[in-house]
């Protein structure tokens, strides 16, 4: 992914190196000045005003899913909502918060999992 600052006319790459889960990004979200991306090997959250980068890597459902190609929307409620490789992933992006790659006791996350199951669509709760 690139950064552009306009005012400063500085161009910069956010990789792997950066933070990011994976290189391949496939779905962009813009919600309360951050970006919220959808990776190849889980979801993140980029802060443009600082260039910092949050993976979630103590979320399964959130770490372990490639997230699919154009596949997200801000629902009215102001959850996010995202189609990944194992179905449908929800949460509210004021609830979820960053931990570390191999946190025993990670963060306090909440989001809800969409799988189908024999023609019917499956709902899983984290917790709150």
């Amino acid at each position: 992914m690139l950064h552009h600052n306009y005012t400063t006319r500085e161009t910069h790459k956010i990789t792997v190196e950066s933070g990011l889960p994976s290189n391949y990004v496939n779905s962009v979200m813009y919600d309360n000045g951050y970006l919220w991306l959808g990776t190849e090997n889980g979801l993140c959250r980029y802060n443009p005003a600082d260039s910092t980068v949050h993976a979630y890597y103590s979320t399964l459902a959130l770490s372990s899913a490639s997230f699919n190609v154009n596949a997200s929307c801000k629902l009215r409620n102001g959850e996010l909502m995202w189609g990944t490789n194992n179905g449908a992933v929800m949460f509210n992006p004021d609830k979820l918060y960053p931990a570390q790659r191999g946190d025993l006791f990670p963060e306090y996350h909440y989001f809800r999992q969409f799988y189908q199951r024999k023609s019917r669509f499956v709902a899983w709760n984290s917790g709150e």
